[in-house]
């Protein structure tokens, strides 16, 4: 694993689960040092964030790729020519989530 991390080069967001009790912290730790400078967010769940806590965790991501996004005419952030919007996101995990169910 650690010598996929050093060949990660974008732009990162590491979101850890503040009572994930699966993934130890060592591995988020590693992460964050990455050379590309990683930005980081808790969430406030468990191991399965995105069941627990699907529409926080969607508008984390949103807002990450907005911030690296050029932001068009409407104020969305654009990446590969797709829209998103923390709504938009949210129920796509939502709607994923109930499918695993």
């Amino acid at each position: 694993m650690r010598d996929h991390i050093r060949r990660i080069a974008a732009p990162t967001l590491l979101i850890t689960a503040k009572y994930d009790r699966i993934v130890p912290e060592f591995y988020s730790q590693q992460l964050a040092r990455l050379p590309v400078g990683v930005r980081k967010a808790e969430i406030d769940s468990g191991h399965l964030s995105f069941l627990e806590q699907a529409a926080p965790l969607a508008t984390m991501i949103s807002r990450f790729v907005d911030s690296l996004a050029a932001p068009n005419r409407t104020g969305n952030g654009i990446m590969h020519g797709r829209v998103f919007r923390p709504n938009d996101v949210a129920a796509l995990i939502e709607e994923a989530a109930t499918d695993a169910q």
